[in-house]
């Protein structure tokens, strides 16, 4: 399951990169073969997800709605990760991919211990966070959240990618 931040942070009144997602979302949904199932849950105070709420089929129809589901996406609103790991959660998925700029509120120990409880120890929650210049703070809960859960922590400095990408 992919979890993006849709919060007003992400847009172009912030750190502009939800529509810049769009591209690795869609080639990591393109990488998925035929057996694997996947969702999207969009998220600021409130969450939607990609077609209905259940995990769908990597068929090349639901793999080419991704990009139109995400290119459809405003930013607006405040920042509620919890709300978009708990609905993340209820799919059962082997893997949880957060992307955000990690803005706050941020998770804290509760948040962290409630979704160690709901993954079950069986859901790996690799999480990727967009920032402006470097990492401003080492032991986040983004790091906390993919360490608990043997996922991966990855840091996009978004002026970086601006200008690798231009």
């Amino acid at each position: 399951v992919f979890v993006i931040d849709r919060s007003k942070s992400m847009g172009s009144q912030g750190l502009g990169v939800l529509k810049r997602a769009v591209k690795e979302l869609s080639t990591a949904i393109n990488q998925l073969e035929d057996y694997h199932q996947f969702q999207i849950v969009a998220y600021h105070d409130r969450t939607i997800t990609m077609s209905r709420r259940a995990m769908l089929p990597a068929s090349d129809s639901n793999k080419q709605q991704a990009p139109e589901f995400i290119n459809g996406l405003m930013a607006f609103g405040g920042t509620s990760h919890d709300y978009g790991l708990y609905a993340a959660l209820a799919f059962h998925p082997d893997i949880v991919v957060l992307m955000t700029d990690a803005g706050f509120p941020e998770l804290n120990a509760g948040h962290l211990n409630e979704m160690k409880i709901m993954s079950r120890g069986k859901v790996q929650i690799h999480t990727i966070q967009f920032g402006s210049g470097p990492l401003q703070v080492d032991d986040n809960f983004m790091k906390q959240l993919a360490l608990q859960s043997r996922g991966s922590f990855r840091y996009i400095d978004v002026n970086q990618w601006y200008k690798k990408n231009k």
